[in-house]
């Protein structure tokens, strides 16, 4: 039997809450306490493991006090950090500019429609799109690579090829488009939002993404992504999409326990090729 690649990046979700009502989002939100000193540890497990890159994601990682040490913490430890928000709690602070500038190699933001219309509907908040628009225009003040996210259901594939063209004109470094999954909770929103793969991938031909100019365009059908990382919650957690064709989390164990690495090789296929590219190093050293 050949070997699985170990992953190399571990996405770290904020799982108390979440200020917005996503009806398609995956994250198991439980309402648990975060302790400063938890998440910390929970990084620096992460380094000694071997990993070389974490995204920060949730809820919205900026709800929480101590998101900078913990940025602070991985950058530190020579982590690539990759933060995902929905921009509601970033504020535009000194303290946030600084964070970002000097500790952030990639920062998401959700943009699913052109319109506010399709934006809202998909994200639940009425107001969002303008937010999201207005993060990105701050954003490009700072050194920071810019990731727009795109979840794609049947609610809003039609709109794709006119989200494209706003995406050339916002001119983002990379533009991440997701299919649709029904996994863990995100199965509730199944009958409004399925989208099966071939529909997916002819919104993705009517989309050309080679007339994109200048922005990375990377295409993530579901299953590209099933087993291809560990997903952890604020505690240390670890998750794992479960084997096809059981659209599941598949709890691991914790990222504390002597064997955890050796599961996870097991369990992980590698990192699919779409996304290798996001993770590089950058000129942001810790002195």
């Amino acid at each position: 039997m050949e070997k699985n690649d170990p992953p190399k990046r571990v996405i770290i979700n904020f799982t108390k809450k979440c200020v917005l009502n996503c009806k398609w989002c995956y994250v198991p939100f439980d309402q648990k306490d975060i302790s400063e000193e938890r998440l910390i540890s929970v990084i620096e497990r992460v380094s000694e493991l071997g990993f070389s890159s974490v995204t920060f994601g949730g809820g919205d990682p900026f709800q929480f006090r101590g998101l900078a040490p913990a940025i602070i913490k991985a950058k530190e430890l020579g982590l690539f950090v990759h933060v995902d928000t929905h921009a509601i709690t970033l504020s535009k602070s000194k303290e946030n500019s600084y964070l970002i500038d000097n500790y952030v190699d990639l920062i998401g933001l959700p943009l699913d429609g052109s319109t506010d219309k399709v934006h809202d509907l998909m994200r639940g908040r009425i107001g969002h799109y303008d937010l999201i628009i207005d993060k990105i225009s701050w954003l490009r003040n700072h050194e920071v690579l810019i990731k727009l996210n795109t979840m794609i259901s049947s609610v809003n594939e039609f709109d794709l090829v006119n989200l494209g063209e706003l995406v050339q004109r916002i001119q983002p470094d990379r533009w991440s488009i997701y299919q649709y999954w029904a996994v863990g909770p995100a199965v509730k929103a199944l009958s409004n939002h399925m989208l099966e793969k071939d529909a997916f991938l002819e919104s993705i031909r009517r989309l050309n993404c080679k007339a994109i100019d200048g922005v990375v365009v990377e295409i993530n059908s579901s299953e590209s992504r099933r087993g291809t990382y560990p997903i952890l919650n604020h505690l240390g957690d670890v998750h794992f999409h479960h084997e096809y064709p059981i659209n599941e989390f598949q709890y691991v164990g914790s990222i504390f326990e002597r064997e955890i690495s050796s599961k996870m090789d097991d369990l992980c296929s590698g990192e699919r090729k779409q996304a290798v590219s996001r993770y590089y190093t950058t000129n942001k050293l810790v002195n």
